[in-house]
């Protein structure tokens, strides 16, 4: 493990301890106590909760609707009714919408990115 930071400086043991707890490391800084440097990947947070999911899920329901509207309207080509719906369903379990979260090692804050 690189024990320095971008100045050339070794890491003060606190920092380097925390870092130790985690195998993913990134360069990110830390807006509550300013460090700027590696922090430990924790883990990921599933931003979709509550109504969100149905959001996401109608919106790509109508999307497809529309662009089978428009292939039915402008091209001749027809298609059933459940292939937007199953065009939708694919897409939204496809889109992944995830957060990283980080633990900051001099102040052990977490921060989402």
């Amino acid at each position: 493990m690189n024990d320095q930071n971008n100045n050339g400086n070794v890491l003060p043991e606190h920092i380097r301890e925390s870092l130790a707890r985690y195998t993913v490391h990134e360069n990110i800084t830390c807006l509550q106590c300013g460090y700027s440097g590696l922090m430990g990947v924790k883990g990921e947070k599933d931003m979709v909760s509550g109504s969100s999911w149905a959001i996401k899920f109608f919106s790509l329901l109508a999307v497809f609707g529309i662009v089978l509207y428009i292939a039915r309207e402008q091209f001749g080509i027809s298609f059933p009714w459940w292939l937007g719906f199953a065009a939708a369903v694919v897409f939204h379990f496809l889109i992944k919408n995830t957060k990283k979260i980080y633990e900051c090692p001099n102040c052990q804050s977490e921060l989402l990115k």
